[in-house]
C-alpha cells in the first residue's frame, strides 16, 4: 500500500513532454531521463512548493520583526510574536494554494485547515526550540549550528506532517 493512499489515481504524476533530440546532449541511458521525471514528479514540486513557502514566511517574519523593534521601537518579544503570527499566516496561505491543494484535506473548511496548520506550526517550533537549546545550551554546540540542524530536521518533519495530518482525507 502507498504512503499516497490518500489521493485518487488522477492526481498521477505529469507527464514530461517527448524528447527533442537534435537539443539534447548525449546522456546514460536513462538517468538524466529518470531525473528529470523524479524533478516533476508531483511530490517533488510539492517538496519544493513548501521550501518556497517558508523562505517567503521566513523573510516576513524577519522583515516585520526588525521593523517594529528598531523602526517603530516595539520590544522585541512583541514584535517577535506578531511577526511570527503573521509568517504562519503567510506560510499557510502559500501553501494552502500552492502546496497541498489537491489533497483530499483542501476540502477542509477554512478554518479547519488553518487550525491544524498552526497546530503543526506550533509543534514544529517548539521542537526547534528544545532542540536547539538542547544542542546548544547540554552539548555545548556553536550558535548556528545549533540552530541550524533542527531547523533542517524540523522542517522535513513539518511537511510530513502537514501533507499526512493536516491535509489528509477524512478517516474512513
Amino acid at each position: 500500500m502507498s504512503i499516497f493512499a490518500d489521493e485518487s489515481p488522477a492526481l498521477a504524476e505529469r507527464e514530461l513532454p517527448p524528447r527533442d533530440s537534435s537539443l539534447a546532449a548525449p546522456d546514460v541511458p536513462g538517468r538524466p531521463r529518470a531525473l528529470a521525471r523524479l524533478w516533476h514528479h508531483r511530490e517533488a514540486r510539492r517538496i519544493r512548493a513548501f521550501l518556497l513557502a517558508g523562505g517567503l514566511s521566513a523573510a516576513v517574519t524577519l522583515a516585520v520583526t526588525a521593523a517594529f523593534t528598531d523602526l517603530a521601537r516595539w520590544p522585541f518579544v512583541a514584535a517577535a510574536v506578531l511577526a511570527t503570527e503573521l509568517g504562519i499566516l503567510v506560510n499557510f496561505s502559500v501553501n494552502d494554494r500552492m502546496t497541498f491543494r489537491d489533497l483530499p484535506g483542501h476540502r477542509r473548511g477554512l478554518p479547519l485547515r488553518l487550525a491544524r496548520f498552526h497546530l503543526t506550526c506550533a509543534t514544529g517550533q517548539s521542537l526547534i526550540l528544545l532542540l536547539s537549546v538542547l544542542l546548544h545550551d547540554a552539548a555545548h554546540w556553536r550558535t548556528l549550528p545549533a540552530q541550524a540542524l533542527p531547523i533542517g530536521v524540523v522542517t522535513a518533519v513539518n511537511f510530513a506532517l502537514h501533507r499526512f495530518w493536516t491535509y489528509r482525507g477524512a478517516a474512513r
